[in-house]
């Protein structure tokens, strides 16, 4: 088996510098205050150093570079359909341009209720080439919680299937609905929006998220792109990903987390591997697809590890999450040759849930510890060689 790096989020608070967000890895994503809509310059990149260098400054840009470099790739699997940079690239910009025939551009919130699948990730793309922020909303929600939904994200537009529009009947803005309208946006070009066509920068708004606690009527938490940008270039280099890896997607898109998932594979042009989030929280059956789909990077909650069965061979990362972690859990893990333990701050949003996902007793280890174990194992992994 690889070696597996299991990574605890040791804090919660916001980083107070660039090279403190690139120390953290994956550090928090958004700020609940609009971004000033007057700084519209190209700024600068971090490091997992915190040296300042050029590139990607909009989110989009980070997967637009590995579509221009490795079309032939696979960027995303779902329900065992793969999808290719490239032809993600195509499809992405084809309803970029759909999007904005409905007046969907810079400082417009489209709403997003889709069941998982390629079209997701095509989706997210197109609302951002097209200068927008994408909110996703909860295909699992009543009608009532969906209003609310809606409501609370001051979306202007939808972007959803015919089924699922039916329950969002009193949106009163454009609804585009991807089974309907694929026929009309396939004919149009595929050709890429420039950021000087949608006006958008690095300082206006991407996406907006929720923490995994929040209610539906919750506001969330605005992401800028250029925030977004450096936090995920710093974070891949912090844990080391690959275009050779594959990357689970599991958790909603409306939660935080997902951020992390996503943009941390089509960054490095790795693969994406989505699933619902039933079957992300499917126990044993969880860790037999994970080892069908050979995923190799794990993003998941100490809870959903312990229900994924005793072992997982294709996985060499592990990004703990959210929970604190039960020392049994970590012993069984952290083993000779698994040899790679570090902290990092997670995704969570500052003013979202503020618990430590490492804490002394009740049976979780905490930092120290952990780092002393690794010590521990690296030395009878040595005496062993």
């Amino acid at each position: 088996m690889a070696p597996t790096t299991i990574l605890v989020r040791e804090g919660h608070d916001e980083p107070s510098s660039p090279a403190a967000m690139a120390e953290a890895g994956s550090a928090c994503l958004g700020a609940r205050t609009a971004p000033p809509s007057g700084d519209r310059r190209r700024g600068t990149h971090v490091t997992a150093t915190g040296v300042m260098s050029s590139g990607p400054k909009l989110l989009h840009e980070h997967f637009e570079a590995q579509a221009d470099l490795r079309p032939g790739a696979t960027a995303a699997v779902v329900a065992n359909e793969p999808v290719s940079y490239g032809a993600l690239e195509c499809r992405a910009n084809r309803l970029a341009r759909h999007l904005r025939a409905y007046g969907v551009g810079r400082a417009t919130r489209v709403a997003m209720l889709l069941p998982r699948s390629v079209n997701t990730y095509v989706a997210v793309l197109a609302v951002l080439k097209a200068g927008a922020a994408y909110v996703a909303l909860d295909p699992e929600a009543d009608r009532d919680g969906l209003r609310q939904m809606v409501a609370a994200s001051g979306a202007a537009a939808l972007v959803s299937t015919a089924a699922l529009a039916a329950r969002l009947r009193s949106f009163d803005g454009p609804v585009i609905r991807l089974d309907v309208d694929g026929p009309a946006v396939a004919r149009l070009s595929a050709r890429r929006l420039r950021p000087s066509t949608t006006g958008v920068g690095p300082t206006d708004a991407c996406c907006v998220v929720y923490p995994a606690t929040a209610a539906a009527d919750a506001q969330g938490v605005l992401v800028v792109h250029r925030r977004a940008s450096q936090v995920v270039a710093s974070a891949a280099r912090v844990f080391r990903l690959t275009a050779d890896d594959r990357v689970f997607q599991g958790a909603p898109l409306r939660f935080n987390a997902s951020m992390l998932e996503i943009w941390l594979a089509l960054h490095c042009g790795a693969t994406l591997v989505g699933t619902s989030e039933a079957i992300a929280w499917a126990g044993p059956d969880l860790g037999r697809m994970l080892t069908a789909a050979r995923v190799t990077v794990l993003p998941c909650t100490p809870s959903q590890l312990a229900m994924s069965g005793d072992d997982m061979p294709t996985v060499r990362l592990l990004l703990l999450r959210d929970e604190g972690c039960p020392e049994r859990l970590l012993r069984h893990w952290i083993r000779p040759r698994h040899r790679e333990v570090q902290g990092y701050q997670g995704t969570e949003p500052r003013g979202g849930a503020s618990r430590p996902a490492a804490r002394a007793g009740g049976g979780h280890l905490p930092p120290q510890r952990l780092r002393a174990r690794q010590e521990a194992g690296d030395a009878e992994a040595d005496r062993g060689s």
